[in-house]
């Protein structure tokens, strides 16, 4: 009967050891918000990522970039990640932005990162830019250009096609975007 007892207590102890979620728990504070992600290629990937960081001075969100370089994208999000103070969470990363100057082959190779990558949904958009660092200094009616961009392709009925899932292999349902002084603007390669 003792011996009984005592097996039950360590069951419970060990049943609530697992359930605490101690070792896989990702603490929001401990981590930085990537709202856009930016992909351009000049001797190695550049990653460039938009921010969401709260300004501790006014208690607000606000949006910072930083840049990281590696000879594929894998390299280039880990330089980003080593040299930003919070570890970068794609989770809800509203848009990927390629730059149209990177060759098909390289423009592939970033988004198969992006698919690979478990965070980054497969839902999200992705864009072309002729500059894409250039986007991230657009006036943003949201937090992050990211954001705006889902609401102009949502807006243009063209975000289906733009998805990750969909774009990833063949580059196809890309839209273009660009800053016209300050604005974030579609630009249609169609006509």
């Amino acid at each position: 009967m003792i011996l009984k007892g005592k097996s039950v207590i360590i069951y419970i102890v060990v049943i609530m050891l697992l359930l605490c979620g101690c070792t896989a728990n990702r603490e929001l504070d401990e981590q930085s918000i990537v709202g856009t992600v930016c992909f351009s290629y000049e001797d190695g990937f550049i990653v460039t990522a938009e921010v969401l960081t709260e300004d501790a001075t006014e208690n607000k969100l606000v949006t910072k970039t930083h840049s990281a370089k590696g000879k594929t994208p894998e390299k280039a999000v880990m330089n980003l990640s080593n040299n930003m103070p919070k570890r970068a969470m794609f989770d809800h990363c509203a848009a990927i932005v390629l730059s149209d100057k990177m060759s098909k082959e390289k423009q592939i190779e970033a988004l198969r990162y992006c698919v690979k990558n478990p965070t980054i949904n497969l839902g999200t958009p992705v864009v072309y830019c002729s500059e894409p660092q250039s986007l991230l200094k657009c006036k943003s009616e949201n937090i992050a250009v990211g954001y705006d961009i889902i609401i102009q392709l949502k807006v243009l009925s063209l975000e289906r096609q733009s998805r990750l899932y969909k774009t990833a292999q063949n580059l196809r349902g890309i839209e273009h975007f660009e800053n016209k002084n300050g604005e974030l603007t579609h630009i249609d390669k169609k006509s």
